[in-house]
């Protein structure tokens, strides 16, 4: 070895050290200066690497974690990981160093930081990371280069696919009858709430020809209604999912009706765009 290389190895050998005496001192590596925290953090990483490697891991497999990410949970693991009747683990870290000094030294507490991580590692791959035996979706059945493991999930039950086809046809025709026998200030009302619109004021007023508190009243005895009818006529299960979506029905006649009316034309000037559209039931529920 050329002095200059023995040189760079004992500068190496002593920033490393220091490093490790003022984590040790300050407890905590936020408290640390830039040059020991810059060190400590190339040590965990390159640990890390080097234990899932040998694992036949990578670290990707952890969200692809910063060397502060990895020391984070190396600090928060010998601080919690600890019982009564065990020593400390920082304790026990520069203990087994006490009586060393130089490389020596450096290797026991590098040596003792490894093994820790490592533990720490094993637990956070088996708490979070994928299971070797694992395989995407995306990738390919060996031996079958056109054939992925996706294909060979098994797809929705047709039979599920034609209920919701029935119960959405169930829906629609309760609310068209629904809303096809209702009064005209209750179309109106559910209308104006299917654009967004409050049912309170002179405008909602005038359009409906009667007051805010009979416009509010129609729409919740409507939607109840709805809910009952569906209850009468259909089995309990079948009936809470007809009424669900019975309401996006009523929305969309609401708003195929006032179009219809010249009445209602204005209720339609600055309409919010989303409004406008033929989904959604939310406002209307309410």
């Amino acid at each position: 070895m050329s002095r200059r290389t023995e040189s760079s190895a004992l500068a190496s050998e002593s920033e490393a050290l220091a490093a490790w005496a003022e984590w040790y001192a300050l407890c905590a590596i936020a408290r640390c200066g830039d040059r020991a925290r810059a060190h400590l953090h190339r040590f965990a990483a390159s640990r890390a690497a080097s234990c899932l490697g040998r694992a036949g891991r990578d670290v990707r497999a952890l969200g692809s974690p910063t060397p502060a990410d990895l020391w984070h949970r190396f600090e928060t693991h010998l601080v919690t990981d600890r019982t009564r009747a065990r020593q400390p683990y920082k304790e026990w870290l520069f203990a087994r160093a006490t009586s060393l000094s130089g490389t020596a030294r450096l290797d026991a507490i590098q040596g003792g930081a490894t093994l820790i991580l490592r533990d720490v590692l094993r637990e956070w791959v088996r708490r979070e990371g994928p299971s070797p035996s694992a395989v995407s979706l995306d990738d390919p059945v060996p031996g079958h280069e056109d054939l992925h493991y996706r294909d060979l999930v098994v797809g929705e039950d047709p039979r599920e696919e034609l209920a919701v086809r029935d119960e959405d046809e169930a829906a629609r025709r309760l609310a068209a009858e629904a809303f096809g026998t209702a009064p005209r200030h209750t179309r109106v009302a559910l209308c104006l709430r299917a654009l967004g619109r409050p049912l309170f004021g002179p405008f909602a007023e005038r359009l409906a020809g009667c007051g805010h508190t009979k416009l509010a009243g129609s729409v919740r005895r409507f939607i109840a209604d709805l809910a009952e009818t569906a209850l009468r006529r259909h089995p309990r299960e079948e009936a809470f999912a007809i009424a669900a979506r019975a309401p996006a029905w009523v929305r969309r006649f609401a708003l195929e009706w006032g179009r219809a009316e010249i009445s209602m034309a204005p209720a339609f000037l600055n309409a919010e765009p989303g409004h406008l559209n033929r989904r959604g039931s939310r406002r209307l529920a309410r």
